[in-house]
Parts: C-alpha cells; sequence; structure tokens
C-alpha cells in the first residue's frame, strides 16, 4: 500500500496490524500534516444485510468522537470509505504503544505506573461526560510519548465495533483478557467498565501477569466474571501494599463498588501516593524509561528500590530512637519541660488531634479544592481534616470562587455542596 492513497491521503508506511485492521502512516497534502490512517478490516462490514446500518453507526460514533478535544486523547480528523475500504484519519502520534513496551521487556516503575495510570483515567473522566465510552481500554490502545512524560489514549469512537455483541462467525474478535463483567455478558454498561478495563492494565503492569487468564477463551470469560484475581502484593512481592486496595477496587464485579469516575480513581492515587512530606508528586514526573536488553538491572528496577526502601526506613527509625533517647538525656538534666505537642503541615497525630470529614461536591465538578489554603484535592472529593474551624475555597477556571469558614465537629461529616456561578 506504500505510496498508494486512501482519499486524499498518501499512504508512506504501516505503523502496525490488529484486531480492527492494519493501521498505515499517512500524509494529508491539503494541510500538510502526518496522519495515521486505520483501516477497517472487510469482514466487520461483509454481511450485506446490515453493512450500511453498521457503515452508518461507525461514521456517527467517528464523527462524535472527532469532537473529543483533550491533551490525553489521540484525535480523530476524518473517516471515510476508498474503493471498499473503510478508514478513519487520526492524529499521527510518535509514540509507543504500552502494548509494544510490555513485549519489548520494559519495567516501568512504581511512579510512572501511577502516572500513566492518572492520565489515562483523565481522558476517560474527560470522554465519560461527554458521554463517549470508550470499550477497548488496553496496552495497545496506550501511547507513551518519549521519556514518557505524556500517555495518550487512542481508538475512541471506534471501539465500538469490537465490542463483545460484535462477532465474526458467531465469534469474539479478539481476546477478551481486557472486558468487564458487564461488558462480557452483553448487558448495559457504562464508563466504569472503562475503569474496570484499567484496572486490569494496572494489574498487568505491576505484577507482569494479567488478574484473569486461561487457556482458551471461555476460560478467561469465566475468570472475569467469576474469580477475585489475587492482589498485586501477592502476586509480586515487591509491589507496595498499598496497590492492593487501589487496584482491587477498579476490579471489583459490581459497578457500584468500582471507581464511579475517573476523577474518583485519580483521587484515590493521588492521596494515596504522596511524598514524604505529604505533597502529591505533580502530573508529568517521570523517570527516563529505558530497555532491559540496555540495563538488565532495569528489571530488578523495582526490587532494589523495596528492599532499598526497607533498608532505609529502618536505618532512619534507629537513628530516630538513638536521638530521641539522647533529647530525653538533655532535658532530664535541665529539667526542661516537654512543651505540649504541635502539628506541623502535613502532619497529623491522630492520638492527639481529634479528626472530622467534609464531603466537597461541587456543580459542575472537577473544582479544585483549597483547605486552609492549601489544595487538597478536585471535587467530588472526602476529605480528613482536624475538628475546628477551617478556611474553605473552590476554584474553577471559568468560574467564580466560592470560599467559606466552616466548622467541623470530631468524628462527623460535614456535607458541601455547592453551585459555582460563571464568569
Amino acid at each position: 500500500m506504500t505510496g498508494k492513497t486512501l482519499g486524499r491521503y498518501k499512504i508512506t508506511g504501516i505503523l502496525g496490524k490488529g484486531a480492527m485492521g492494519v493501521v498505515y502512516k499517512g500524509h494529508d497534502p491539503k494541510i500538510d500534516r502526518q496522519v495515521a490512517l486505520k483501516t477497517i478490516r472487510s469482514e466487520i462490514f461483509a454481511d450485506e444485510s446490515n453493512r450500511e446500518e453498521l457503515l452508518r453507526r461507525f461514521q456517527q460514533e467517528a464523527q462524535i468522537a472527532g469532537r473529543l478535544s483533550h491533551n490525553h486523547i489521540v484525535g480523530i480528523y476524518d473517516v471515510g470509505e476508498d474503493d471498499g475500504i473503510t478508514y478513519i484519519a487520526m492524529e499521527y502520534i510518535d509514540g509507543k504503544s504500552l502494548d509494544k513496551i510490555i513485549k519489548d521487556g520494559i519495567r516501568l516503575s512504581i511512579d510512572q505506573i501511577v502516572f500513566t495510570a492518572i492520565q489515562v483515567c483523565d481522558a476517560l473522566d474527560y470522554a465519560h461526560r461527554h458521554g463517549i465510552i470508550h470499550r477497548d481500554i488496553k496496552p495497545a490502545n496506550i501511547i507513551i510519548i518519549g521519556d514518557a512524560n505524556k500517555v495518550k489514549v487512542a481508538d475512541f469512537g471506534i471501539a465500538k465495533l469490537v465490542d463483545a455483541d460484535m462477532t465474526i462467525g458467531k465469534r469474539l474478535m479478539g481476546t477478551p483478557y481486557y472486558m468487564s463483567p458487564e461488558q462480557i455478558k452483553g448487558g448495559k454498561y457504562d464508563g466504569r467498565s472503562d475503569l474496570f478495563s484499567l484496572g486490569i492494565v494496572l494489574y498487568e503492569l505491576l505484577t507482569g501477569k494479567k488478574p484473569f487468564s486461561g487457556e482458551d477463551i471461555s476460560t478467561i470469560i469465566h475468570n472475569i466474571i467469576n474469580q477475585t484475581p489475587l492482589p498485586p502484593g501477592k502476586v509480586n512481592s515487591n509491589v507496595p501494599h498499598l496497590f492492593n486496595k487501589v487496584v482491587l477496587k477498579a476490579l471489583a464485579k459490581d459497578p457500584g463498588d468500582r471507581y464511579q469516575t475517573g476523577h474518583e480513581f485519580i483521587n484515590t492515587l493521588r492521596s494515596t501516593f504522596k511524598d514524604d512530606a505529604g505533597a502529591t508528586i505533580p502530573d508529568g514526573y517521570f523517570k527516563t524509561i529505558q530497555k532491559a536488553g540496555d540495563r538488565p538491572e532495569l528489571l530488578e528496577k523495582i526490587g532494589l528500590r523495596g528492599k532499598f526502601r526497607r533498608l532505609l526506613v529502618a536505618a532512619v527509625g534507629v537513628l530516630l530512637v538513638i536521638m530521641s533517647y539522647s533529647l530525653w538525656l538533655k532535658k532530664r538534666e535541665k529539667q526542661i519541660t516537654p512543651p505540649p505537642p504541635t502539628i506541623s503541615e502535613g502532619y497529623k497525630d491522630k492520638s492527639i488531634i481529634k479528626m472530622g470529614y467534609i464531603n466537597v461536591k461541587s456543580d459542575p465538578p472537577n473544582a479544585n479544592i483549597f483547605i486552609d489554603g492549601k489544595n487538597r484535592g478536585i471535587t467530588p472529593y472526602l476529605l480528613e481534616v482536624s475538628s475546628g474551624r477551617h478556611e474553605v475555597k473552590l476554584i474553577k477556571e471559568g468560574y467564580l470562587s466560592w470560599e467559606a469558614t466552616l466548622e467541623v465537629q470530631e468524628n462527623e461529616t460535614l456535607n458541601l455542596f455547592q453551585t459555582l456561578k460563571s464568569r
């Protein structure tokens, strides 16, 4: 096909092959830009009885997805048909799919895995709020750009063609490793199905294994619907235990027990994985990805880091004990009465401080929450704070900021819902 054309696009190379068809690299002479041209396998439209309906649905889905404009979503430019070949013109991304990265033996660090998940969640949350479900979240549709400081999700708008009810010869296209239980059953589902699929990807990145496997499709399907996977930390002892609860919630069989939105997933990741000072590690922070073949020790990176951290924690603990004992001796000699305990920013001794909660929601959602001048997350969010008075402020671009002083009681939850006024 190199040198030939699809519509107005000139084919300049091949990028890959998948269940849907072949993906070519192309050039748009009208705008003078590179594009990715994804062709759709002819078998999908082979049934003449509903060919026109499938084509209409395909074009409609692509047009809807083409209106999505997001930093972490591969843009759709055009859809067409040329000489019986159906194709879709998309944004060309100079990157590597997560699937290719896994096959090349590249191991992502814990930080890289977290930030990859955050960016995918951000893309899904945006699409879900615009009424679009991806339906086919898997490593092949997650593209890592450059040194992994940016992630893009591909195939919005065309994944519906490989949905669970789309079959060829009464069989599923491809394998259902990343499908949700409700998707396999063929019932109604929503964006939480995408979050389940992302949970499978996250599990695989952490452990090197898929949570639901089997020798054939029937076994895989049975396991997805009925089997509860082992916690990631049980499969790979080097995985921090904090990941167990986070991942298993995403893989809950009942959609009501999962994360309800992409931003809820993001908030959990950000609040769970913080640096020692209590500040969330910012989006886009990545260490350079390298091939295991170039640096064999990378294969043991997570394990070495885990051992190093345990040794470091033990050493710090011993040092703190020695320092504490020395300070106690000095205070005893000088007969100094220790001052009452104080609370430093980012630290709360819950045995001393009485705690309460603020359940913050806003219309529209995704407003930044500031508690006493400190950014604590994005609405909707359940925050744990010390009891007493707090200055609460909500900020969202395009809307007037809102602020108030709230009184939080011990062991009680203060529900806050605020409608923000547009500028």
